[in-house]
């Protein structure tokens, strides 16, 4: 009588309640980590579009996962989903009838065997990375590199046996990760400069902000903003009026604000900090 496995004192297994919610805490903390990883970049593209950093704006960890959510498009969606159904693999195949199964089985094993050609085909790719970034496609040629590298961790890859040691096993197995931190960092980037560039060129359906000041706040001057300060001799706490700007983002009472028709390579940013000599109004943008 086959006597049943012993659980070593302090291990839970995943079939247990203890053991499930250790094992979605450890997912959902690796999943938090890499949104908040994803939604720096993201920022960080985005704000830098407007030549803006979202250090000095300040946003907090929830915020930067938040944001991460913008990243929910066609290329990370596409990353993603080829991951998990990597990571299911097993489980789906052994589901397979058994024709089927084998020759499932049979075809991943002859992929797995020459995974140098999948690595290969990713250097190619990398060599035409300029290119393939140009058109959004950048993540690609890391991806594949990465596959090519977890390929080569598989018994199939090696003879019947799992690879051991710093060489054969940590190195690929830490390479493959970052290079699907790259792929990432990638798509992330890419996507928060194409949403700044959209938001760009819609600027003028961005909140309306006008400024009260005590005295003239010598701003650059910009074609669409408007700028009128009455007399000394005026009885009225803010003596100068500014129009013509737009919300990009505000915390803490800081104001980044845009010129209508703003243009990327030639026009201000607007910093503001509301204090008492100087006051914030918004109101709806023109649509």
């Amino acid at each position: 009588m086959t006597k049943p496995p012993v659980r070593k004192p302090g291990t839970a297994d995943e079939t247990t309640p203890a053991g499930l919610i250790k094992a979605v805490a450890a997912q959902a903390s690796f999943v938090a980590a890499l949104m908040f990883y994803a939604g720096v970049l993201y920022d960080s593209a985005y704000y830098g579009y407007f030549h803006l950093s979202p250090i000095s704006i300040g946003f907090t960890f929830p915020e930067l996962v938040i944001q991460s959510l913008r990243l929910l498009a066609l290329p990370l969606l596409i990353l993603l989903s080829v991951t998990l159904l990597v990571l299911q693999l097993p489980d789906l195949l052994s589901r397979l009838p058994g024709p089927t199964q084998r020759v499932a089985h049979s075809s991943l094993d002859a992929i797995a065997r020459r995974h140098v050609l999948v690595l290969l085909l990713g250097v190619l790719l990398l060599l035409a990375w300029r290119p393939l970034q140009l058109r959004g496609w950048g993540w690609v040629a890391p991806t594949t590199i990465a596959v090519g590298l977890v390929l080569g961790q598989t018994r199939s890859a090696n003879g019947g046996h799992r690879p051991k040691g710093m060489l054969r096993h940590a190195v690929p197995v830490f390479a493959a990760g970052l290079f699907l931190l790259w792929a990432v960092a990638l798509v992330a980037a890419r996507i928060g400069r194409s949403d700044a560039e959209a938001d760009a060129r819609t600027v003028e359906d961005r909140t309306a902000v006008v400024v009260f000041s005590t005295k003239s706040l010598k701003l650059s001057p910009h074609r669409s903003l408007h700028e009128q300060c009455l007399g000394a001799e005026v009885d009225t706490l803010y003596h100068c009026r500014y129009e013509g700007l737009r919300l990009l983002v505000t915390r803490g009472g800081r104001y980044d604000l845009l010129p209508l028709d703003w243009q990327h390579d030639y026009d201000p940013v607007y910093v503001l900090q509301e204090s008492a000599d100087l006051r914030v109004e918004l109101l709806p943008g023109t649509r």
